[in-house]
Order: C-alpha cells, then structure tokens, then sequence
C-alpha cells in the first residue's frame, strides 16, 4: 500500500492522527522464535514507515528497552515521523 494511501485515524481526544495499520516489535528480538538481526529490524520499520505505517507498538518487557533503542535508531536516519507507542506491564509494577 502505498503511504499516500495508508488510512489514518484519530487517537485519543487530542486530535492525534497516526495510521490505521501499526508495526508491533514484540517478536523483534524476544518471544516465539529466535531473536532477529537488528539490521533486518530497522530495514523492517524502514519499510514500514515508507509503506505510510506511522504508529509504532512495543513495550519495555520485550526487552527490556530492546526494541526502544532499536526504534532510537530508526528515528535517528529516517526523515520521516512516527509515533512510539510504548505500554508497560503495570500489573508486574505493583507486584
């Protein structure tokens, strides 16, 4: 799809707009399988953000931070925007 076509929808009430498709990172480099190569994870979010996904999904419980300074690097070099959304295992926290 290309990213003028990506569909994007209204988050929140503050009139925040990201796409209506998202990148989720839980299997970037933990859960189901063996961890991925960081090259081919930013080439992944690359190709996502070109393709017009702009809304980003991970947690630090993946990691922990793993992915967050892996998405860092994605930031650093690519010219466009996207939104990182991160949540956090608030049951864990109260344990």
């Amino acid at each position: 799809m290309a990213a003028e076509a990506m569909k994007r929808i209204k988050l929140g009430s503050q009139g925040f707009k990201v796409s209506a498709q998202r990148l989720g990172s839980m299997s970037m480099f933990a859960f189901y399988r063996a961890p991925k190569l960081e090259k081919d994870m930013i080439a992944l979010s690359h190709h996502a953000i070109n393709t017009g996904i702009t809304f980003h999904d991970t947690s630090d419980m993946y990691g922990p931070h793993t992915n967050e300074i892996l998405l860092g690097k994605v930031g650093d070099d690519d010219e466009e925007e996207f939104v990182l959304c991160i949540t956090y295992p608030a049951k864990l926290l109260l344990q």
